[in-house]
Order: C-alpha cells, then structure tokens, then sequence
C-alpha cells in the first residue's frame, strides 16, 4: 500500500496507464523470450531423438545381425552342460531356442520406438504435454533398461549407455518445460 502516492486523481490516473502499458510491454517480452526458449529446447529434443533412433537402430541391427550367432552359442553351452547325459539334438535346440527367446530384444526396440514417435509428437503438440513427455521419458528408461539386461553382446551395452546419457540429457531440458 503506498507504494505510489500522487497529489490528485488525475495523476493517480495517468501513473495507472504508465504502469498498466510498461506491464504489457514486459509481458508481451516474456511470452516471446518464453516462445523463442520453447523453439530452441524443441530443436534440441528433436535432435537428440534423431541421435537415438540411429543408436536403436545400431542396437536393432547388431541383434539381428547376430542372432544366429547367439542362438548356436547357447546351444553349445547347453550341450556342454548335458554332455554327461544322454540327450537328443532335438531337446537341446529346444532348450537353446527358449533361451535365445527369453534374451530376444525385438518387442524392447519397437516399444522403444514406439514411446520415441509418441514423445515427438507430444513435443510438436501445441498443448501443455510436459509431463507426458516426462512419463515416456520413464517408459523409454525402462526398455533401454531391459535392453541392457538382456543382452550379451558388448557393443548393446555400450550403445545402451549412450541411450541412457541422451535420455537423462532430454530429461533435464524436460524439467525446464513441466
């Protein structure tokens, strides 16, 4: 209270109208500060997105690539394990099969892709989708996650953990828009 005093109301009035026109100049400033804050942070997303759609599909290529690879590996191992026993070829491709089933990554990488399409559709969206962003952001972590449990090839890993650092790097310029 008081902060402004003025000797009539006339000048009551006019200080009002300086003060009411200076407010919508910083406002009008702030939302085009806020918009051009916005672009760059979309632009910043979208390549970070871009740079782990090609690291999933290093990830995707190195699996299928060595599938086969994988699945005669677990063979040997369960023929080794059995080799006192005597066990047909048959039950052990069995076994090998239901191993290199459970070791598959497939439904991780199309999940993953899956979340990466959501999230940059949210991103163009002209609604508020900050938090949306921030629960795919969770559901992305989680396949990349699995992905690295469950691979045996080194290289998975190492590309893992580049998708992890992309992902805390999105995560952080997430929070600036929540």
């Amino acid at each position: 209270p008081d902060i402004f005093t003025a000797e009539n109301e006339s000048d009551y009035a006019e200080l009002k109208a300086v003060f009411i026109d200076a407010l919508k100049i910083a406002l009008k400033e702030t939302d085009n500060t806020r918009i051009l804050e916005g672009k760059n942070i979309q632009e910043d997303l979208s390549q970070r997105l871009s740079k782990m759609e090609g690291v999933i599909k290093q990830i995707q290529k190195i699996a299928e690539e060595r599938r086969e690879e994988n699945f005669q590996k677990y063979r040997q191992k369960i023929k080794d394990l059995m080799a006192d026993m005597n066990t047909d070829e048959n039950r052990i491709y069995q076994e090998a099969a239901v191993v290199a089933e459970k070791k598959d990554i497939t439904e991780e990488i199309v999940r993953f892709k899956s979340h990466m399409d959501l999230f940059n559709q949210y991103m163009h969206s002209t609604g508020n989708e900050g938090k949306k962003l921030n629960f795919l952001l969770q559901e992305m972590g989680r396949e990349v996650n699995t992905i690295g449990s469950k691979t045996d090839f080194i290289e998975i890993s190492h590309l893992v953990v580049k998708l992890k650092d992309e992902l805390e790097k999105i995560r952080e310029q997430v929070q600036n828009i929540v």
